[in-house]
């Protein structure tokens, strides 16, 4: 019988069934081949071999928690995403808004040295007015003494009185019609009425002691002037300044009080600016002396 079988060609052999396909890295077992190229594309593992081992089927139950872990993971990877894409969202918007202010720094910066040129430019401009007021005022003194002192050798006077013409004459002419600087100008007499209403405005502000704080704020401004009238920190004051505004600007009086000493207010730079030809050191003491008898 045995050399019956062998010349039917069978060498006694046990023929291999394929049943499964096993993962060498892993050793899962996958029924088909098509489950087998699904977890190699879902997890790179490539290399299989075919297995003899029968996978079972899985029964109703098996099958429905099958499902429901899938429904998992994918409601799990969905969450994630989204909150990948927040997170990447959230981040664009931050950088989105650095960005935005940033050009606004920029921007302001720009704009402020695009005042202070204007402001010095401006300055500039002042000053070479005033030289050329200057330079023509001596002009005039010059010419009316030497019209004069023409005059007194025309009559015969000696010299030394005809030097003496020309010398009081250009002096007189170079001071007639101006107010001494600094300290000894003059004040007009408005000057006063204008102050005292600036401060009975303010008096009139009793609740909580807000027009008392703004005399007492306006004369510490007033102050450090007088003691340091050379200083330009003292001489400008910033209205959008959240102290100035709550405590003068906000008060009927309080700036006008400051105008009525002198201080202009800049628009574009949005201050009130005592320029130091403006500055009229009388006018500060008399405003400094009306605002500490109205606070006595």
């Amino acid at each position: 019988m045995n050399n019956e079988e062998n010349a039917d060609g069978n060498d006694g052999a046990e023929v291999k069934v394929v049943k499964s396909y096993k993962c060498v890295e892993t050793g899962k077992l996958f029924r088909t081949m098509q489950d087998a190229q699904l977890y190699a594309e879902r997890t790179g593992r490539a290399n299989f071999e075919e297995s003899d081992i029968e996978v079972p089927p899985l029964s109703e139950e098996e099958k429905q928690a099958k499902l429901a872990q899938i429904r998992e993971k994918i409601v799990k990877r969905r969450k994630e995403r989204e909150e990948t894409e927040k997170k990447t969202a959230l981040e664009q918007e931050k950088q989105r808004r650095k960005g935005g202010q940033q050009m606004a720094q920029i921007r302001e910066e720009h704009e402020r040295m695009q005042r202070e040129r204007e402001y010095e430019a401006r300055k500039k401009e002042k000053q070479i007015e005033k030289q050329e007021r200057e330079r023509l005022r001596k002009e005039v003194a010059k010419d009316k003494a030497e019209r004069a002192a023409e005059n007194a050798r025309r009559k015969g006077e000696p010299a030394e009185k005809v030097r003496k013409i020309y010398h009081d004459t250009y002096e007189n002419a170079l001071n007639k019609g101006t107010a001494p600087k600094g300290p000894g100008k003059s004040v007009p007499t408005s000057f006063q009425g204008k102050i005292d209403e600036a401060i009975k405005d303010l008096q009139s502000y009793r609740a909580g002691g807000d027009g008392e704080r703004a005399l007492t704020t306006l004369k510490k401004m007033l102050t450090n002037i007088q003691a340091n009238p050379q200083e330009d920190k003292y001489r400008q004051i910033n209205l959008q300044n959240a102290a100035f505004k709550k405590r003068v600007s906000s008060l009927r009086g309080g700036v006008a009080l400051l105008k009525t000493c002198g201080f202009v207010k800049n628009v574009q730079e949005e201050k009130l600016q005592l320029a130091e030809e403006d500055l009229n050191m009388e006018s500060i003491k008399v405003a400094l002396e009306s605002i500490t008898k109205a606070l006595t």
